[in-house]
């Protein structure tokens, strides 16, 4: 995947990019198109090779015999998960690669607890372009109030846009100056694990029917550089019971936004009490609507907790501020999870 808006394309799109700046010699082939890629790439583009000294691509463990070929020196799968039980037959997959790359520490015990090899583990985290999002202009939307909450989700069960609109409604009226502007889309379900959200929004209206609501703005066109929808927030705000690593609170900090987000999985590999807001969760079976493709009665995830969630967006509206630390920005680049997959090739073959 390459082309397209999410965030699987956008990773292996930024990756890319970090190689071509190295001088590497790439081979691209995508199955989603190259919409959305970068024009120094196209030169790149359906170019084919048996030879490649690094074989990497982002997809199921099930494509993994499709995908790589048998005469690629190292085969690396980028892949994370986002409940606890992973379908059991994923495991013989793992002998079509050499190394499976989870985003955080979070995705790694998941697979470590379902059995994979952890010798086949290694975490590289995504990155952002620090310079890309603090420089950004601020898109233009009108009526906006002073203070506005961001939130950017796709229309998944596992993103709580329900304990969202809760926590929102809750905490303030149209007497306040303040606007929620959602990045998602109005599509219609397809599978146990979408929502409708124009269903989810009139629930949360009626519920919270006895006041004068306060503003929210959707945004649902693609967007080319989304760095400037960030620039037009003050404060990211996640309800998502699961991420593999949480790359919208990692791109808030380079917007320089403040950032509110539950208290588990792979944002905790950045997040913290001093640069953010974290909200307490309770452990929920995943069920249909939480799990991907093969749902396990076992399966486990996180639900944040809605009175914790509005209580932060309290007091951040209010005025209170948490700063990150500058040594992210070393740390969680795209240029940094380049390296790693090249060291992770230097250190094997020389």
């Amino acid at each position: 995947m390459f082309g397209a808006t999410h965030s699987w394309s956008y990773t292996v799109r930024s990756l890319m990019m970090e190689f071509h700046k190295m001088g590497h010699d790439l081979y691209v082939t995508s199955t989603d198109g190259y919409s959305f890629a970068p024009k120094e790439l196209s030169t790149y583009f359906d170019r084919d090779t048996d030879r490649a000294d690094i074989d990497l691509c982002y997809t199921l463990p099930r494509n993994f015999q499709q995908w790589f070929n048998p005469k690629s020196k190292l085969k690396l799968a980028i892949f994370n998960w986002e409940s606890t039980t992973l379908p059991p037959e994923w495991s013989d997959c793992l002998k079509h690669t050499d190394l499976i790359l989870p985003s955080s520490e979070a995705v790694r015990e998941i697979f470590i607890q379902n059995g994979w090899d952890q010798k086949k583990l290694v975490t590289v985290p995504l990155g952002v372009d620090w310079e890309q999002f603090s420089n950004a202009i601020p898109m233009e939307i009108s009526g906006l109030n002073k203070f506005k909450f961001l939130n950017i989700s796709i229309p998944h069960h596992r993103k709580n846009l329900d304990v969202l609109f809760d926590a929102y409604y809750s905490s303030f009226s149209a007497d306040d100056d303040v606007s929620l502007i959602l990045k998602s889309s109005l599509s219609t379900p397809k599978n146990k694990f979408e929502c409708n959200l124009n269903e989810i929004i009139k629930s949360m209206q009626s519920r919270h029917r006895k006041k004068m609501l306060p503003k929210v703005h959707l945004v649902i066109d693609k967007l080319q550089d989304i760095a400037s929808l960030y620039k037009q927030g003050d404060c990211l705000v996640s309800a998502s019971s699961f991420e593999g690593f949480g790359l919208p609170m990692l791109e808030a900090f380079a917007a320089n936004l403040q950032v509110i987000a539950p208290r588990a999985s792979g944002q905790l590999d950045f997040l913290t009490d001093e640069n953010s807001f974290l909200v307490g969760v309770d452990k929920i079976k995943a069920g249909d609507k939480y799990q991907y493709w093969r749902p396990d009665e076992k399966s486990t995830t996180f639900y944040p907790r809605v009175d914790e969630l509005a209580q932060s967006m309290k007091d951040v509206y209010s005025g209170k501020r948490k700063d990150y630390d500058s040594s992210l920005k070393d740390h969680f680049s795209w240029k940094n999870s380049a390296n790693k997959i090249i060291n992770i090739y230097e250190n094997l073959y020389h």
